[in-house]
């Protein structure tokens, strides 16, 4: 009868995985399912926020437009962020969503999986105003002749 009360629990925190699940599985079992989601959930958080960023301009880089030119998506951004952090280390609400709290070491691998993105982003805006460039110097020498 325990087995089947303890197999019922996790099966409610945790539907996706109970198929996955021996019958005889524990708490620690739940916990090690609810480990990787966290840090995945955590590099999705801090990408849109990096994209956010990107969004301040299509064409100008992050170095030309600060973000603090945008006062209300830093805004936008610490209030997101606060209500991450209060998912994720609010028991209760850290439960709910099925993750648990990240290490030093973890949150230093999501900023290092998620800033990439700011740097692909500057790239690309680098190639398109070289392109835009070259574009105006050829519709210039064609004038020219």
């Amino acid at each position: 009868m325990h087995r089947r009360t303890s197999q019922f629990h996790l099966s409610q925190l945790v539907p996706k995985y109970t198929a996955l699940m021996p019958t005889h599985a524990t708490t620690s079992t739940l916990e090690k399912l609810r480990q990787p989601l966290s840090p995945s959930l955590s590099v999705l958080v801090a990408i849109e926020m990096f994209n956010s960023l990107n969004a301040l301009s299509e064409d100008g880089s992050l170095l030309t437009m600060p973000p603090w030119v945008n006062p209300w998506l830093l805004l936008a951004m610490s209030l997101s962020f606060g209500l991450y952090f209060l998912i994720l280390y609010v028991p209760f609400l850290a439960q709910v969503f099925g993750i648990v709290p990240l290490s030093l070491n973890e949150r230093l691998l999501v900023v290092l999986v998620a800033f990439p993105v700011i740097l692909i982003d500057e790239v690309l805006k680098l190639l398109g105003w070289c392109t835009t460039m070259l574009r105006r110097s050829q519709a210039g020498k064609l004038k020219a002749e």
